[in-house]
Formats: C-alpha cells, sequence, structure tokens
C-alpha cells in the first residue's frame, strides 16, 4: 500500500494498537500450544521428546533469563525510538516523524518483544509443581524460545532500517517518491475531472458566468469544524449535486486551513441548501494536519523543509540543500503535464462542482522560494537553481510555466546582486542567469 495513502487516511494503527494486535495474535498462538500441552499431560496425545526443554527447573531458568532479556532489550528498543526520533525532529523538521513513527519494523520488533515478555512470564507462572506432580508445558516453553530468536532477527532488521533512515539522501529520496505518487495521483483526478469537458462545448465564458452566479445568487455552506481540508469526495458531491440539479462550488482545497464556520462552499440554486450542506460537510475530510492525499503541495514543502534546515547556519550542508533542488526539479517538470481544469461533471456532460486547484505557478513557488530565501548567500545554490531552470526550459509548454521559472531566475540574480561575492562567483552566477533567461525567455513551438 502506498505511503501517502497510508498517512492520509489513518489506517496505520498508533504504536500501542499494533503491539496489542500482535500480542492477541501470539496470544491465540500460545493458547492452541497450551492446550496441547495439557492434552499431553493428561496422555490424550504424546509429544516427540525432541520439544522437551528439560524438567521444571531447567524450565523455570530458562524463563527467568528470557523475561530478563525480554525487559532489557525494549527498554533498548524504545530508548533507540525515541533517539531517532529526536534527530529526526531536529536534523528534517517535525513533518517528518510520522515517517520514523510509522517504520514497521519498529512496531513490530517491539510487539514481539512485548508479546514474547508477557508469555514468558504467563508460562512462569503456570510451571508448577503440586503434592509431587510436575506440570511442565514443553511446546509453549519452545515457543518462547522461538519467538526470543525471531525477536532478535526483527531487531537486527530494525537497527539496519534506522542506519538507512536517518542518511539524508535516502530520506529525500524515499519523500521524493512519497512526492511522485502524489502528484500522479493528483493527475489523475484532475484528467478524470475534464474527461467530461471534453465531450462537451463548455466554454470558459459558461465557468466564468457559473462562478460569478454562485457568489451572487448562491447560498454560503459553512464549515462545522477547523482544521485541514485532507481530502474531497468529488464522486459524493457530484451524485449529489445531480440528484438536485445544482452546482457546487468549493472555495478550499486540500491542503488549506478551514476556520470554524466559515464559508467552504456557494450552491445554486439558494434553495438547495438545506438539502446539500450535510453531504458537503461529510465529503470534505478536515483533521488536524495536512496529508499527501490530493495536496502534492505538502509533499513539495517536506522536501523544501529537509533542504532550508541543511541551509541553516547551524547546519550548513549545501550538498542536502543541492540534493533537495536536483528532486524538486524534477518532479515540478512532471507538472507539466497537469490539466488545468477546475470543473467535474456528471454522466451527461452538464458540470456540477467547481473548485479551485493548484497550479504550476503556485507549485514552482512552493518548491523554490524559501529555498532561495534561505540560500541566499550561497552561490553553489545560486548557481545550481540557475543550470536546473536552464535545463527545464526545454520541456515547458506554456506561456505561464516559463514565467514561473522566469520569476524564480529573476529573483535569484536579484538576490544574488545583493550579497558580497567573490568575483569569480559572481561571474559564475552571471553567467549562468543569463543563459537560463535565454532559454526561458525564447518559447519553440516545436519543443517538447
Amino acid at each position: 500500500m502506498k505511503f501517502y495513502k497510508r498517512v492520509a487516511k489513518n489506517d496505520i494503527a498508533p504504536l500501542p494498537i499494533a503491539v496489542f494486535r500482535i500480542c492477541f495474535f501470539i496470544g491465540v498462538l500460545f493458547a492452541i500450544t497450551l492446550s496441547i500441552d495439557i492434552m499431553d499431560f493428561y496422555g490424550k496425545i504424546s509429544l516427540p521428546k525432541w520439544i522437551s526443554v528439560g524438567n521444571i527447573d531447567d524450565s523455570r531458568v530458562i524463563l527467568s533469563a528470557i523475561i530478563g532479556a525480554t525487559s532489557t532489550v525494549l527498554a533498548l528498543v524504545f530508548s533507540v525510538v525515541l533517539l531517532v526520533l529526536s534527530m529526526a525532529a531536529n536534523q528534517f523538521g517535525p513533518r517528518l516523524l510520522r515517517r520514523f513513527i510509522l517504520v514497521q519494523n519498529g512496531q513490530l520488533t517491539i510487539g514481539l518483544f512485548s508479546a514474547t515478555f508477557l508469555f514468558s512470564l504467563i508460562i512462569l507462572v503456570l510451571v508448577r509443581s503440586e503434592q509431587g506432580i510436575e506440570f511442565v508445558p514443553q511446546l509453549a516453553n519452545l515457543l518462547v524460545v522461538l519467538l526470543l530468536i525471531v525477536s532478535f532477527i526483527a531487531l537486527i532488521g530494525y537497527t539496519q532500517d534506522v542506519r538507512k533512515a536517518i542518511q539524508t539522501g535516502n530520506l529525500i529520496a524515499d519523500v521524493n517518491a512519497d512526492l511522485n505518487l502524489a502528484i500522479k495521483d493528483f493527475i489523475n483526478i484532475r484528467k478524470s475531472c475534464g474527461t467530461a469537458a471534453s465531450e462537451t462545448n463548455t466554454s470558459k465564458e459558461k465557468i466564468s458566468q457559473l462562478l460569478s452566479n454562485c457568489k451572487t445568487q448562491g447560498c454560503k455552506i459553512l464549515a462545522n469544524s477547523a482544521g485541514y481540508l485532507q481530502e474531497i469526495d468529488r464522486e459524493q458531491l457530484i451524485k449529489a449535486a445531480t440528484a438536485e440539479n445544482s452546482v457546487i462550488n468549493l472555495t478550499v482545497r486540500p491542503g488549506q486551513f478551514v476556520f470554524a464556520y466559515t464559508k467552504i462552499a456557494d450552491v445554486i440554486p439558494a434553495e438547495k441548501e438545506d438539502a446539500l450542506k450535510f453531504v458537503i460537510n461529510a465529503s470534505l475530510l478536515i483533521g488536524s494536519n495536512r496529508t499527501l492525499v490530493q495536496d502534492p503541495e505538502f509533499a513539495i514543502a517536506q522536501i523544501v523543509e529537509v533542504g532550508i534546515r541543511a541551509l541553516s547556519p547551524a547546519v550548513n550542508d549545501t550538498y542536502t540543500g543541492i540534493a533537495c533542488i536536483d528532486w524538486l526539479c524534477n518532479e515540478i517538470l512532471s507538472l507539466v503535464k497537469l490539466p488545468h481544469v477546475e470543473t467535474c461533471y456528471d454522466a451527461q456532460g452538464e458540470i456540477r462542482l467547481l473548485e479551485p486547484t493548484l497550479n504550476f505557478k503556485g507549485m514552482v513557488a512552493a518548491a523554490f522560494d524559501m529555498i532561495r530565501q534561505s540560500g541566499a548567500n550561497n552561490p553553489a545554490i545560486l548557481i545550481r537553481m540557475l543550470q536546473n531552470f536552464k535545463r527545464m526550459g526545454d520541456y515547458l509548454h506554456t506561456d505561464e510555466e516559463h514565467q514561473a521559472l522566469l520569476r524564480q531566475v529573476d529573483a535569484i540574480y536579484e538576490q544574488s546582486q545583493a550579497q558580497v561575492f567573490a568575483k569569480a562567483d559572481q561571474v559564475d552566477i552571471l553567467n549562468s542567469f543569463e543563459q537560463a533567461k535565454l532559454v526561458l525567455s525564447y518559447r519553440n513551438p516545436k519543443r517538447i
């Protein structure tokens, strides 16, 4: 399952629930093995001799040693988790903490050691000698030993995951993979909304007229709660608007913060307010955090946060900043495929939903404004951005796309003129600026 969808849907259980699930599963397995041991004790079945761990004293020694080992390792694992989270918050930013919290091997390791500790303790209580009769659940003892081995294997795997996760290059690549998936999903959503538009003769004038009517003649739909808009159920909105023969104009998009009891949509005709206000609020998922579903700008913000922290005076890691710029430029190029559609249609080709959407200019600004500002006194950062913008120029299609990058190029040059650089650096910046300006200012219709 894709990481960004897991985050947005919140379908990954918090750590305590994940541990409880593992303990429950192991508990079922323990109950089965204990039942077999009880049947063996009463002579209903006969277990092979090779599964025996010894007499009652041997069993107690083994179980006591396992309890001590698992409690020690559990404390170690929790310490490692807290250390990794602290490093992630300080070096990469608090918005990336969830990525480390959701590491599956970490939850698995803590769950296995917790289950091993708990059931070793239970078995130690069950092992007893009364009136000369000894009960030693041999199969359950063997299960605990095997669980301890599996737990240590999971611990080794978890340490390897932590080693890889704290490497900046791996983290940027992983976040970029989430960004790539978010952009593809966003593009597919926009294409699906625009499918019916290609089959109709809907004009921009009609859309503009609808927007005007929604603002002047429509009724306002207010939000029931405050928070970040995480997801829009467009199918439900289109279905409801079609049933009521109305048009819904959303005034917010995923990623924006919604204030409680403020306007989130307009509806025309106005008399459909009572029929649609509940459906509209139910179709907008509002939560306390931004997510990656339908909000690729948030994935861009995560990479940007890594970049600006790397360029801060306390860290001053130019190579990480350059890596962030390279990955951002790569993903921004995929946005040239973004359909400029802000309407969704029903099966008959009638407009049922209008909504604000991300555009190329806004995404470029989100990707490069803060990094450009943070790296204003770093000539290597400014030169790399200009070089990448020049390379991107050959793959742009519209004047809007060219102007978005030209804005960044001009801002970089203006910032460089306000800094005191070595003469050689000033010459390199000027040359890169002129080359990028030349490519972005000239639009060849035959370009790819």
